[in-house]
């Protein structure tokens, strides 16, 4: 599935993984399969959503982003958008993106 994948995808999807999350290569190596996955749609909104949980502590353990990828969209705000109610606003930002920045 790898090998239909644009090398501009691939490589765009190895630059944020490796670089701009610091992922372990040996984890990239296990799951390559995160590569598939778009960056705009899925990736960066639920990296943007653990980081908010991160930097509110309001999780117990830090939950991994390869880990956040594998749920569907409904199980990954069920798991970590929903049960925050207080937090709720802030993360469905954090999801969907700002009206502003667009």
């Amino acid at each position: 599935m790898l090998l239909k994948a644009s090398e501009c995808k691939l490589k765009l999807g190895m630059e944020f993984f490796l670089y701009d999350i610091k992922l372990e290569r040996s984890a990239l190596v296990s799951w390559p399969t995160c590569l598939m996955y778009s960056i705009g749609e899925r990736i960066l909104p639920r990296y943007r959503v653990l980081q908010v949980l991160k930097c509110n502590a309001l999780l117990n353990k830090e939950p991994s982003l390869l880990n956040a990828l594998k749920f569907s969209e409904e199980k990954f705000l069920e798991k970590f958008i929903s049960r925050f109610r207080d937090d709720e606003e802030e993360l469905l930002v954090a999801y969907k993106g700002n009206p502003l920045d667009s």
